[in-house]
């Protein structure tokens, strides 16, 4: 069987082809730069072309997209940031009944939600026979991508989540961070407060400012408030206070994500999560932040929280895998 999934992100778009019926055995894989909506779909048709007849076809992308079937711009990216990409009908363009492919079976979401459903098929179809006895299955997990944006796929009773458009938590609301400004003078509890300098950073997203994820945490914020280039980035040691910041913001979305929708487990991923010392401090947020209220092992000690919050199996190909 040849499996055929064509992955959108805002830098780069992957077609890869899978032969023998297993999702994970990729067996050609194709990149090319997002550029304008019109030019880059002309190149991924063109590769669907050269890699037809195949057997089923998945399609992920970065949004907002209109995933509601009964929705007049069903298959659409509506509200987009990316100018050129607004309200382009993606899946008309890229499956539609002009396409020699158009009666084979297809799936369409979020550039999120699919690697959620990777990570959440790893623990549950034994896709990895190695480690099938390691792994609990689940019923619910988290995929949190963090690049120039933050996304956040979610599964949860073993189906991606939709609802009302598809979760956009990486616009969720946020507490502002200790070194922002200063907080009330009954707060400070020890020297270290005291000595702290402010640099009053006032975020990167265009919607709300410092008052979401992505605004002070997306690499695009961090490089801002490091004052560095978005490529200095990488050249910053592991000790560079930039990482305690950046992790007081993811730690809080994903304790939110506990408080919310209790995903048994929270995967983050994407080019500022190669920054693996990210991890820890994370998970030390997300154990302050909870304060002990959740009163299951996996959020109540060091090993738990190792289990529950942690990088990609699949690393960069869980986006195509999924």
């Amino acid at each position: 069987m040849r499996l055929v999934g064509v992955e959108g992100g805002g830098t780069t778009f992957v077609v890869a082809l899978s032969e023998d019926g297993k999702w994970t055995n990729i067996a050609q894989r194709f990149e090319i730069p997002t550029t304008s909506a019109e030019e880059t779909l002309c190149k991924v048709k063109e590769i669907l072309d050269q890699l037809y007849p195949f057997d089923a076809l998945g399609i992920s992308c970065f949004g907002p997209l209109e995933l509601n079937k009964t929705k007049e711009k069903y298959g659409y990216i509506t509200t987009t940031p990316k100018l050129q990409w607004k309200d382009t009908n993606l899946l008309e363009i890229l499956a539609g009944k002009d396409t020699k492919w158009a009666h084979v079976p297809i799936g369409f979401d979020t550039d999120v939600n699919a690697p959620a459903m990777a990570e959440f098929a790893y623990h549950n179809n034994n896709v990895d026979e190695k480690k099938a006895n390691e792994e609990e299955k689940i019923e619910s997990c988290a995929y949190i991508t963090v690049g120039t944006g933050i996304g956040v796929g979610l599964v949860i009773n073993n189906k991606p989540v939709h609802g009302l458009l598809h979760p956009e938590a990486g616009h969720i609301s946020n507490t502002p961070d200790k070194w922002q400004f200063p907080l009330p003078t009954s707060t400070l509890n020890s020297t270290d407060d005291e000595n702290i300098v402010y640099d009053h950073f006032e975020g990167t997203c265009p919607f709300h400012g410092s008052a979401c994820v992505e605004g002070m945490a997306s690499s695009v914020a961090l490089a801002k408030r490091a004052n560095c280039a978005l490529e200095e980035l990488k050249l910053l040691s592991d000790d560079d206070i930039i990482w305690e910041k950046c992790a007081h913001h993811l730690g809080g979305l994903c304790a939110t994500l506990l408080l919310v929708a209790s995903p048994e487990k929270i995967v983050l991923s994407g080019g500022v999560m190669r920054r693996t010392v990210l991890f820890q401090k994370i998970r030390e947020k997300v154990y302050e932040l909870l304060g002990g209220y959740i009163g299951v092992d996996r959020v109540q000690s060091k090993e738990g929280l190792e289990k529950l919050i942690g990088p990609s199996r699949w690393g960069d190909t869980a986006g195509i895998i999924g």
